[in-house]
């Protein structure tokens, strides 16, 4: 670029001139009326992004006719058009890359994040481990950010659904409500029963049992038959059934057995309309669920044979899984320990690996007990100390209070019972299940503790403590913790 000095003053008063000047002149005779026309040098620099037409001239091509908007590209694509600088300073990074490469194709792949400020060279470093890449046994692809279009819904769905099997709980968590805030943008009631149910599920494991009442809740209220059928074309599973099976559990867990029982109803009578297997399934695993909390031993042994039978001639691997962990829990809890416990661990090995870490608390906690049940008390204990890793790094609130209240059942049945510590975990228990309003849990926890406080000779505190816990209840009085909780009661009055 040319300038003049219009001033004395060198450092005012310059103004360009020659091309600079005449460039935009030229280009407006280049263009009719509602046409954007731009140099060669800036069609060089936005061609990735823009569709562009020549225009010759007496000098060759003197203009570009800015056509429309290109898909746009990636960093990766832009950089494969252009002359790249010298590539330094990344050897420590690209080792890495290889390194994890060698791994992948050694049968040990796994997921890398690549993370840093915009403009310290992501694009550039995986560019080059993309070169990198020819005559290696691998594909490349490549993906970028959806905006709002139909395919975001199901993809943050299925990540979902991977974050919540693998128990990454608050990832899972965000997710939930990403997919609330976008279905209710698009107005699509499908999409809503959908991110309720999940968001619901969620929270369930999390602990958050009132929030995730008010979503199964929503999700629950937007099901019809014809919808369900849908989401099953699309998803493989009728997503209202999973929703009434946790809202059954969410329901036992806030202190209403008998409206838990409804809901679970409820799944059976929709899964048999709609004629599913692998919904009925889903349906029979709730079933379970709700007669392990109701402590119904021989409907959960019958729903357990029903799951395992369907789930084999259907070839489900996950619900064969569960199917046979609670046949063996069924089999450990009538005596036969050592058998019992044996296939609760194959089961649950099964059920790890397809990818579904978000039941191994659970199954950890069931095992403990089992242990217990078998005299195995430093069994259990260890098994309860593998739990509370897991529980801490993911978050999950669920079954808090009744691990803490097993761990005291576990720690009394010592040779030499450490009835201090077993009372701090009852009393932990109860803190917990206050705090998360979880009515079921609380009871619980102040059974063990009574029990505990009437060995010690505090038969007052004792019973005035469980009779504040029983008196809330208004329904559930046929279930086994309620009738125990009502003997138990009538002993400490007596």
């Amino acid at each position: 670029m040319l300038v003049e000095t219009a001033s004395t003053n060198p450092t005012t008063g310059l103004l360009p001139v020659g091309e600079v000047l005449a460039l935009p002149v030229r280009l407006l005779g280049r263009a009719a009326t509602g046409e954007i026309v731009v140099s060669p040098a800036v069609g060089r620099l936005v061609e990735g992004w823009f569709a562009l037409r020549a225009r010759e001239g007496g000098l060759g091509t003197e203009a570009y006719l800015v056509v429309g908007l290109k898909a746009r590209p990636s960093p990766l694509q832009m950089r494969s058009q252009r002359p790249l600088s010298q590539f330094v300073g990344r050897a420590r990074e690209l080792a890495t890359l290889d390194d994890l490469l060698e791994q992948a194709t050694g049968g040990r792949g796994q997921v890398a994040g690549l993370v840093g400020e915009p403009g310290v060279g992501k694009s550039r470093l995986l560019y080059e481990f993309q070169q990198r890449l020819t005559g290696h046994p691998v594909t490349y692809l490549e993906g970028h950010c959806l905006r709002e279009t139909p395919q975001l819904f199901p993809t943050l769905w299925g990540l979902w659904r991977f974050y919540n099997a693998r128990g990454v709980l608050l990832t899972a968590r965000e997710l939930g409500e990403q997919l609330i805030r976008l279905a209710e943008r698009e107005a699509e009631p499908m999409h809503c029963m959908e991110a309720h149910a999940a968001l619901g599920q969620t929270l369930l494991s999390l602990g958050e049992y009132i929030a995730a009442r008010t979503h199964l809740e929503q999700g629950i209220a937007l099901t019809d038959q014809t919808t369900q059928r849908a989401h099953m074309l699309r998803n493989g599973e009728a997503p209202a059934v999973r929703c009434m099976g946790v809202a059954a559990e969410t329901l036992w867990c806030l202190g209403y057995p008998a409206q838990a029982v409804r809901r679970g109803q409820e799944a059976l009578a929709l899964v048999q309309a709609l004629d599913h297997p692998y919904s009925l399934a889903t349906a029979e695993f709730y079933a379970i669920y709700l007669h392990h909390y109701r402590r119904e031993i021989p409907a959960l042994q019958v729903q357990a044979d029903a799951l395992l039978t369907l789930a084999t001639a259907q070839q489900f691997p996950q619900w064969v899984a569960h199917g046979a962990f609670w046949q063996g829990w069924v089999l450990a809890v009538q005596g036969q320990g050592a058998a019992g416990m044996g296939q609760m661990h194959q089961g649950l090995a099964a059920i790890l690996a397809t990818g579904q870490r978000v039941a191994r608390p659970r199954y950890l906690i069931l095992l403990a007990e089992a242990a217990g049940h078998a005299g195995q008390v430093a069994e259990g204990l260890r098994l309860l100390a593998e739990t509370w890793a897991m529980l801490e790094e993911s978050g999950q609130g669920n079954l808090l209070a009744e691990a803490h209240r097993v761990q005291g059942e576990l720690l009394q049945q010592q040779a030499v019972p450490n009835v201090a510590q077993a009372e701090a975990c009852f009393q932990q228990a109860l803190v917990i299940a206050r705090r998360q309003q979880a009515k079921s849990w609380e009871l619980r926890a102040a059974m063990s503790l009574s029990r505990l406080w009437q060995q010690q000779g505090k038969r007052h505190e004792a019973r005035q403590l469980l009779a504040e816990v029983h008196s809330w209840f208004t329904e559930g009085f046929d279930t086994a913790d309620l009738q125990d909780a009502r003997a138990l009661l009538e002993v400490l009055s007596g």
